[in-house]
């Protein structure tokens, strides 16, 4: 609860920020988008099967080179899984600034709370199961830093800090887009993006990790779409992506999950 409360005292001052500073409507910017994917994959570990996930974000300027953003994103899970990272449906805000630093580089930083419904604690709240407790929280938050640059492969680099796991992930991505436009029909693209990530936990279920085996694992995740541009504020994308982990079987990471996934994306964004 603590930390909801600051999470609505920094959306708040970031809204009084804003409005002090005699934005108009066209300084502010806003977009949504709705995505199937035939598998949940988060940080290389399956999440659950099929889902329709969204976000919605909104920004706007409030210092020279300086940005705000808040939004939020959600899962609703369409096959229910066994798996235990997240329950029936999850929403997680986050509030953000990034900051050019200079033409090509951009820092950003900002805060993200995960709230869980019907987190499925009744699978691991008996002793015959690992004597996991049964006050498994169903929320936690995580602070993030990254860089990323305006150049060819668009890099990027992000930390997260998990406050509740006391675990931090390191994550780095690059990307590309390919106009096919001139070989094709106008608006079309062939996207690619590759994420790499190391991922250490300290505590999880309220155990500490040394009791659950396997603190720490590398993962991949990589992507490709083909997208077409409706409009200059839509576009619409399908495409195949695949993960894969280095966790132990049967450690908490990974349990009798296999650790290597290939599944299907559509995607509908838009933008104002």
């Amino acid at each position: 609860m603590k930390k909801l409360s600051v999470l609505m005292v920094l959306l708040f001052g970031a809204a009084s920020l804003s409005a002090g500073s005699g934005l108009s409507g066209s300084d502010f910017s806003l977009s949504a988008s709705v995505k199937y994917s035939s598998e949940y994959v988060f940080r290389g570990r399956r999440a659950g099967f099929k889902v329709l996930a969204s976000r919605v974000e909104a920004g706007c300027p409030v210092f020279d080179e300086c940005n705000l953003y808040v939004g939020a994103d959600f899962a609703l899970p369409i096959q229910k899984s066994a798996a235990f990272l997240f329950g029936d449906y999850h929403a997680s805000p986050y509030v953000g600034i990034s900051y050019d630093i200079t033409d090509v580089f951009a820092l950003d930083f900002g805060y993200i709370h995960r709230f869980y419904t019907d987190y499925p604690t009744r699978v691991y709240n008996n002793e015959t199961n690992g004597g996991i407790p049964s006050f498994m929280k169903r929320d936690m938050s995580e602070a993030y830093v990254g860089i990323s640059a305006n150049m060819m492969l668009s890099p990027a680099l992000y930390l997260f800090y998990n406050f509740d796991q006391r675990g931090i992930v390191i994550e780095g991505s690059i990307g590309h887009s390919y106009d096919l436009s001139p070989h094709s029909v106008e608006g079309l693209s062939f996207d690619l993006g590759l994420k790499v990530g190391y991922n250490r936990t300290e505590k999880v279920f309220g155990h500490e990790m040394h009791t659950l085996g396997s603190p720490h694992y590398v993962y991949f995740n990589a992507n490709a779409d083909i997208v077409y541009s409706v409009s200059e504020n839509a576009k619409a994308k399908v495409g195949v992506a695949c993960a894969a982990n280095s966790a132990k079987r049967d450690s908490w990471v990974r349990g009798s999950e296999p650790n290597k996934f290939i599944w299907f994306n559509a995607t509908v964004d838009c933008s104002f």
